[in-house]
């Protein structure tokens, strides 16, 4: 079970989707609220890990992080070919 399931989250959820989601789980499951720390527990540990996941940075998939190389005339350097990342190889 990921830690987008356990939190009852797609696997593309936003960083504010699994912020919101968490808040309300902590008011639900927290001990001090009455609920059972080993519940609450395994919530804190799906936050932080989907929080980790989905505040990395993504790979562009139309040029899948490469970049192109442009050699002329004894110079060297880098073009930006890719209209999504702008060359930079991530997703904005």
């Amino acid at each position: 079970m990921t830690a987008f399931e356990v939190l009852g989250l797609g696997a593309d959820a936003t960083v504010d989707a699994i912020k919101a989601r968490w808040r309300e789980l902590a008011g639900i499951h927290h001990p001090d609220r009455g609920g059972d720390a080993e519940e609450f527990h395994k919530y804190r540990l799906a936050y932080h890990a989907a929080l980790k996941i989905a505040e990395a940075p993504k790979v562009c998939m139309t040029c899948r992080g490469k970049k192109r190389v442009q050699r002329a005339y004894g110079f060297t350097s880098l073009m930006v070919s890719c209209p999504d990342c702008n060359g930079t190889g991530f997703r904005r």
